[in-house]
């Protein structure tokens, strides 16, 4: 099965970027969620940036309580990375195409 790479981003207070992963500044360790049947983070604890990297083309849906539908939402492509801003209480839910 193929996934979807998420890697953390610090951000510092006030909504400043400490940095965007080009150089570093990973915040924890990558979380992985399968590409099939929906699957989705735990909403986020804080505001934070984030990098998707599909190993699958995907369809993602980022916001509060937010179900990845198939014919809805944004299609991702396999092995291109995206950049995204998740705010606090968001979580990222992805579903295959």
């Amino acid at each position: 099965m193929a996934n979807l790479q998420i890697t953390r981003y610090a951000i510092a207070a006030g909504g400043h970027l400490t940095s965007f992963g080009i150089l570093g500044g990973q915040d924890g360790n990558r979380e992985d969620l399968v590409i099939g049947a929906e699957a989705h983070t735990t909403d986020f604890s804080a505001y934070t940036v984030v990098r998707l990297m599909p190993e699958a083309d995907c369809v993602i849906r980022i916001g509060s309580s937010s179900v990845a539908v198939a014919t809805q939402g944004e299609t991702l492509k396999a092995g291109i990375p995206e950049p995204r801003y998740v705010k606090e209480g968001e979580r990222i839910s992805v579903i295959a195409p």
